[in-house]
């Protein structure tokens, strides 16, 4: 993790954020959710969908590949909630996600994305570091950071 993820600060939240994408092309690349599963929360609806596809994705000597995670920019007001939840939103595309087996070869395609897509992070900081108690997919225009304007 980068030292400037470490600090409990705006800078810091946003390079966890960054980081939290990494490990989650690290997931796909390598099939050892172990990284991500240690800095996401247990009910994290984004991480638990990657180390499901993960766990299926990597049985036997089957493995996956593509789904990497471009991001075009994150993003934070930086305000903490009530909770002590902090929001990160990042706008980014993903490629689709192979699925592959020695046997068979292509066992099945999730298509990725045409067109850019919005996940929210709720991230609160720990005596740990920072956590990703919940990444979510928003399913509504997003109109960004300020002075960020979309085509």
């Amino acid at each position: 993790m980068p030292d400037e993820a470490r600090q409990e600060t705006e800078e810091g939240l946003i390079a966890f954020a960054e980081h939290w994408y990494d490990l989650v092309n690290y997931t796909y690349e390598s099939g050892n959710g172990e990284p991500l599963r240690a800095i996401s929360g247990p009910r994290c609806t984004a991480a638990n969908f990657v180390l499901d596809q993960v766990e299926t994705g990597y049985q036997g000597d089957d493995w996956i590949a593509g789904a990497d995670i471009e991001l075009n920019f994150t993003w934070s007001e930086y305000t903490k909630n009530e909770y002590g939840y902090y929001t990160v939103y990042a706008d980014m595309m993903q490629d689709d996600i192979k699925f592959y087996s020695p046997e068979a070869g292509l066992l099945a395609t999730n298509a990725g994305s045409e067109d850019p897509f919005i996940q929210a992070m709720a991230a609160k900081f720990t005596e740990q570091g920072w956590l990703a108690e919940d990444v979510i997919t928003l399913d509504v225009p997003f109109e960004g950071p300020p002075g960020v304007t979309f085509d």
